[in-house]
Parts: C-alpha cells; sequence; structure tokens
C-alpha cells in the first residue's frame, strides 16, 4: 500500500510539474485577432494624417523592430523615427485603400496582419500619387497588456506569374 501512495504521490508531482498547454482554441485566435484588428482604424487614421509621433506611438520602441519596404530594412526604432521623420515632414496626408486582409493569430501575444491595397500620398503642394497595389505584413506584439508593431515589411512589386503551356 505504501508504494501504491507513493507511486501516485510521483505521478501526481509530475503531472502538476508538466508545462501548461500553450495551444490556442479557435475561439481565443479569434478573441485576439479581433483585438488587434479594432486597433486598425486608429493606426492607419495616424498615418492617414501625415501624424508621424502618434503613428510611431504604435511601435514597440526597441532596437530590434524593422521596417522594410521595396528591399530596404531599417532597423531600430530611434533609426526609423530619424531617417522617416523628416521625410514625413513632406506629405500633408495619405489614403489607405485595402481591398482585402488576413490576420493569422500566431500566439497569445504575436499576430500578423497582412493588407493589400494602393496608397495615395498628398504632398504639401496638393499633388496625389497613387502608387501600385501593393501588401504589408505587419506583425504585432502584446507588450505590457498593449499590442505594438514590431516588424513591419511593405512591398509594391508585382509579380508576374508565368502561363503554364
Amino acid at each position: 500500500m505504501r508504494r501504491f501512495v507513493l507511486a501516485a504521490f510521483a505521478l501526481t508531482v509530475l503531472a502538476a510539474c508538466q508545462p501548461a498547454s500553450t495551444e490556442l482554441t479557435e475561439e481565443m485566435k479569434a478573441e485576439i485577432a479581433a483585438e488587434v484588428n479594432a486597433l486598425q482604424p486608429d493606426y492607419l487614421d495616424a498615418w492617414s494624417e501625415a501624424d508621424f509621433e502618434r503613428g510611431m506611438a504604435y511601435w514597440v520602441q526597441s532596437p530590434d523592430v524593422a521596417y522594410a519596404n521595396q528591399g530596404v530594412m531599417t532597423a531600430g526604432y530611434a533609426n526609423m523615427f530619424s531617417t522617416f521623420g523628416p521625410v514625413i515632414q513632406s506629405v500633408a496626408s495619405q489614403e489607405f485603400e485595402i481591398t482585402d486582409r488576413h490576420t493569422v493569430v500566431l500566439a497569445s501575444d504575436v499576430v500578423c496582419v497582412v493588407t493589400q491595397g494602393t496608397t495615395t500620398i498628398t504632398d504639401l503642394d496638393g499633388v496625389a500619387t497613387t502608387g501600385p497595389p501593393g501588401v504589408s505584413f505587419t506583425t504585432w506584439v502584446r507588450r505590457d497588456g498593449e499590442w505594438k508593431v514590431y516588424l513591419l515589411n511593405e512591398s509594391n512589386s508585382p509579380i508576374t506569374v508565368p502561363e503554364t503551356p
């Protein structure tokens, strides 16, 4: 009997020491995706109004963050701030026409939002330029209870699909 109690105790301790399951249910994923998707209008409004500081407030302030566009990467929050701050000063507004959005929950604190669409940039002289259709991949992370952008890749280069013979 003593061995049985010891064995049962050992199994209980072993079971208690197992890591908690990190598998997210579909319901949990939907709730997390909804949280991040709810941020999208305000995030895009900041950039639509060419409000650089408000737009950058959505980013994690870390040397690890990165922005890539057309094959050029800028890494680090401070570097992004000093590089793009002066650039946005020549922009009066931006208009984003999102034609498709796909939100993928990678973990309870990591979400990727993939969007497709076009951007029209209006400069301070009122000249509007619409770029070609593009795609962006934005990785959001939860830090101190808030969702922030960690990585962003934008591409406007169309891929030519070869015809099949």
